[in-house]
C-alpha cells in the first residue's frame, strides 16, 4: 500500500522540484565594455602599454594554473600512494577579470573612456 503510494506520487514530486528550481531561475546579466580611444598619438601609445600589461597579466594568470594544476596532481598522486582512502584534488582556474580591470583603469588613465552595460545572457525573457 505504502509502495504503491509513493510510485504515485514520485512523478509528481520530480515535477515539483523541476519547476521550484525552474523558477528560481532569474535573468543573469554580465557586463559588457565598449572602449572609446583617445584623439591624440601619444595617448594611443600608452594604450599599446596598456595592452602589453594586460597580455602579461594573462600570461601570469596561466602560468598559476598550470602550477597549481601540477602542484594538485602530485598532491592528489602522493595521497593515493600512501594509500588513504579520502583523496581529493585541488581546484585550479585562472582570474583574467583581475587583469581586464588593470587594463580598463590603465585604459582611462591614458585618456580613453571605457563604457559599461548589463546585458542579460540567461533566462532572459
Amino acid at each position: 500500500m505504502l509502495l504503491r503510494l509513493l510510485q504515485r506520487a514520485l512523478p509528481w514530486a520530480v515535477m515539483l522540484t523541476v519547476v521550484l528550481l525552474l523558477a528560481g531561475c532569474g535573468p543573469m546579466y554580465e557586463t559588457q565594455y565598449s572602449f572609446i580611444p583617445p584623439e591624440n598619438e601619444s595617448a594611443r601609445a600608452c594604450i599599446f602599454q596598456c595592452e602589453n600589461g594586460k597580455l602579461q597579466c594573462h600570461q601570469l594568470e596561466e602560468m598559476k594554473e598550470e602550477n597549481c594544476e601540477n602542484r594538485a596532481d602530485r598532491d592528489y598522486y602522493r595521497c593515493k600512494d600512501r594509500g588513504e582512502k579520502y583523496c581529493y584534488r585541488e581546484s585550479c582556474s585562472v582570474d583574467y577579470e583581475r587583469c581586464e580591470g588593470q587594463y580598463r583603469s590603465c585604459y582611462q588613465a591614458c585618456g580613453g573612456r571605457v563604457e559599461s552595460r548589463q546585458v542579460c545572457v540567461a533566462f532572459c525573457n
